[in-house]
């Protein structure tokens, strides 16, 4: 048998899982494009590539930032801490307890990317995919107002294990709960007919 035979044997038998991986392996070289051509944080935005739109894309990033400070400052509150926040700066401080600062690249957009990216190359209509992709992201929100109350706990109480749970601990709680919701759209919201364009 030949290569070629070979090769449309293994496409037709793999067809679907191809594609997926395919489609996983495209939107992902189009993200890092995305946020190589955007910058790093750390880099003046007069020094990007196009800083034109890197601006508005560090202005979406504040606003973002801002929606989380107060929703950590809101939950923070009743809990029954004294907060007070700095937009500007992107730091919540609660009285007794300590300051915490929250950079642009903690606010999970890109998991919001990565989960949407995931949920898009799989099968599926896209009347379903859209609102399940939204309502991934609200809950990613929500799980990173609950990292950021849990990071000042620690800070006011365990600060030797900021690092830690900064770096890992609260990260792979969400980390698995966006690998929860991708189970559940592949197995209980996914119609598993391919979709049609």
């Amino acid at each position: 048998m030949s290569a070629f035979l070979l090769v449309k044997n293994f496409y037709s038998r793999y067809k679907e899982e191809i594609l997926f991986v395919s489609k996983v392996i495209a939107i992902y070289l189009a993200t890092k494009i995305f946020f190589s051509v955007m910058g790093r944080e750390v880099v003046p935005i007069q020094d990007r590539m196009f800083p034109f739109i890197s601006s508005r894309w560090e202005i979406f990033n504040d606003w973002v930032r801002l929606i989380l400070l107060n929703g950590t400052s809101f939950v923070l509150s009743l809990l029954g801490h004294t907060v007070v926040i700095n937009g500007a700066t992107g730091y919540v401080t609660a009285l007794g307890m300590g300051t915490l600062g929250i950079g642009n690249y903690c606010i999970g957009i890109r998991l919001w990317i990565y989960f949407s990216e995931l949920i898009i190359a799989y099968p599926g209509k896209w009347k379903k995919k859209l609102p399940f992709i939204l309502f991934g992201i609200v809950c990613i929100n929500l799980m990173n107002i609950c990292r950021f109350v849990g990071l000042m706990y620690v800070v006011a109480y365990k600060p030797s294990l900021l690092a830690f749970s900064h770096e890992y601990l609260f990260n792979y709680i969400i980390y698995g709960f966006a690998v929860f919701m991708l189970y559940l759209w592949i197995t209980r919201f996914n119609s598993l007919k391919p979709e049609s364009n």
